[in-house]
């Protein structure tokens, strides 16, 4: 399978936005209380003591009580476990899908695709079909229609690679049972009130930072990656801690999908990026996604 890169530079993550109001979970979060992506970096460091990074994974489940980016970011240190660099917290999927489905349900359409990922790293063809289908709706990149004369869907790019693989599952495991699809996409529309065609596409938030105001950006990163055989599309995304200077700290990655080798295979597109100097002491942090796919509509995205 050959694949292609064609570099879409976008910035998902560095806006400073407040966390959604219309979130079904009812949040009581003061954007104040944010940590700026503070305490997931922190806890993710293994070059730091010990007390220090579990300090700051007890406050940071503590905000995950109130706050939809805090309960996303443990979401993922549970959706991950060892596979994520630096994180000491186990793999828990059952803990994980509530806190991810949060944030998807808050805005963030990526964490629908986060919820495809897991179901068909589990095998549940329905949960994997369902998720795609909604992240895709939300997405518009691609049709989320079943065909029932081709017997297929309309694909691209990393689109296609995520219904590719929950299709190969569905026929796997549930057959011939396409009426199914449809059903559990309305189900899931009806359960939090909305409907294909209402303002629900209009909900995307972007992956803030935190409540601090998002570095600026002088020169956006490219990268032409060699991709692991038999990965034929996925994501990384990675947190970037800015320094008043204007220089990157650290490059952290925060989640990946279907495989943890994105991770450092995708890691030189975020690690292009050059800021402007800002005053005040404290560092800022910004959200860099990069999404590749293949299949004909070959892409790699950086940013949104």
């Amino acid at each position: 399978m050959h694949m292609s890169f064609t570099a879409v530079m976008f910035v998902l993550g560095f806006c400073g936005v407040t966390h959604a109001q219309d979130a079904r979970k009812p949040w009581d979060c003061d954007a104040r209380q944010s940590q700026d992506s503070t305490l997931f970096a922190t806890a993710l460091d293994d070059s730091l003591e010990q007390p220090r990074r579990a300090s700051s994974l007890e406050r940071l489940k503590e905000l995950a009580r109130q706050c939809p980016l805090e309960a996303y970011q443990l979401g993922l240190l549970y959706r991950h476990g060892a596979d994520l660099p630096g994180n000491f917290l186990a793999k828990d999927s059952t803990k994980a899908r509530p806190l991810i489905l949060s944030y998807a349900e808050a805005g963030y359409s990526l964490a629908y695709a986060d919820l495809a990922e897991m179901a068909l790293a589990e095998g549940d063809a329905r949960e994997a079909m369902k998720w795609a289908q909604v992240y895709l709706y939300l997405r518009a990149h691609s049709s989320s229609k079943f065909d029932h004369r081709v017997g297929s869907f309309d694909l691209s790019g990393y689109n296609a690679d995520l219904l590719r693989r929950a299709q190969a599952l569905w026929r796997r495991k549930m057959g011939a049972a396409t009426g199914l699809i449809q059903e559990d996409l309305n189900g899931y529309f009806d359960s939090v009130g909305e409907k294909p065609g209402s303002d629900l596409r209009q909900r995307e938030v972007r992956p803030s930072s935190g409540a601090m105001k998002a570095p600026q950006i002088l020169k956006k990163g490219s990268c032409s990656p060699s991709m692991p055989a038999g990965i034929r599309g996925g994501y990384a995304v990675y947190l970037v801690e800015v320094e008043p200077t204007g220089r990157a700290s650290r490059v952290l990655l925060q989640n990946f999908s279907p495989s943890p080798v994105l991770g450092e295979k995708l890691k030189a597109c975020a690690l292009g990026y050059v800021f402007a100097p800002f005053t005040g002491e404290d560092l800022r942090y910004g959200v860099i996604p990069v999404m590749f796919g293949s299949d004909g509509g070959a892409t790699l995205r950086i940013g949104k």
